[in-house]
């Protein structure tokens, strides 16, 4: 608004710019707008408090996630209808463990600066390491490569046999840089994700790095932030349930998990807010 005011005042005070000149920012304004979306939560269950949320999956019945920190890391599976059966895996202490996902039979674990991703079996089994440059942060698939992110502005796909670095994305769009790119989720061709120490999951064009959309789940949460370590209850679990055409979603320390639906195809969210 204070662009468009600016431009209003300079208009009035001189006669070198028309309305068409003047329009065609605009234009290219509108054009780059991040379309914020609505939810509904749909079910919430039960989420064990002492989990410093990672990755977070659904396989089947099942969800799964990876809890971090050094001397705590783990892996975590447990009922997605209740939260019931819990089984915990500690892993090493020099492990601080990051993104989880789960790729033809195999789990993926990410770390944080180890430079290191950890491949397991389905009873979790060390199967491999792999070695990745830099930090890792998020970690999905898109039922042929591993999607990973860093902590900046930039995403990467690897393949698997060889794990091999492919091609990497850049996000942009809204006339704004997007960093701190944490956890990540992929979903009808769309690859959401959200933003360490944000409330928000942004929806981005895995081909290119736009970001088309925004869910703002402050209201969510907000209620964990209480409290001692209120800081670190931040956002960080992102998994889609494919029954359901809806993504659970929980935090760090937070005591329950969400099902949120919302529009989640690339035809619902370039739809006018109106007709969503």
């Amino acid at each position: 608004m204070a662009t468009l005011n600016a431009k209003k005042r300079i208009l009035t005070l001189t006669t070198l710019f028309t309305w068409g000149l003047l329009a065609l920012p605009l234009q290219s304004l509108a054009g780059n707008a991040i379309a914020n979306l609505e939810y509904q939560i749909i079910d919430q269950q039960p989420h064990p408090k002492g989990l410093f949320t990672q990755g977070l999956l659904v396989d089947g019945p099942w969800i799964y996630e990876s809890s971090g920190g050094y001397g705590r890391s783990s892996l975590v599976r447990y009922k997605s209808s209740d939260s019931s059966m819990l089984v915990e895996m500690p892993l090493p202490k020099n492990i601080f463990a990051e993104g989880l996902t789960l790729l033809n039979d195999r789990f993926y674990l990410l770390t944080w600066r180890a430079g290191k991703m950890l491949v397991f079996d389905r009873n979790w089994n060390p199967l491999a390491r792999h070695d990745y440059k830099g930090e890792g942060w998020g970690l999905t698939h898109d039922g042929e490569h591993l999607i990973m992110s860093n902590g900046t502005d930039e995403i990467t796909f690897f393949t698997t046999r060889p794990f091999k670095a492919v091609k990497a994305i850049k996000l942009h769009g809204g006339e704004r840089r997007w960093s701190a790119i944490n956890e990540l989720e992929y979903a009808n061709g769309i690859l959401w994700a959200n933003r360490w120490f944000s409330d928000d999951v942004l929806a981005i064009d895995p081909n290119t790095g736009e970001v088309l959309a925004r869910l703002d789940f402050s209201d969510i949460a907000k209620q964990f932030r209480v409290g001692r370590g209120a800081r670190e209850k931040v956002l960080n679990g992102l998994a889609w349930s494919e029954p359901d055409q809806a993504m659970w979603l929980t935090g760090k320390y937070w005591d329950r998990r969400f099902l949120v639906k919302f529009p989640a195809t690339l035809e619902e969210i370039t739809l006018p807010t109106a007709e969503r």
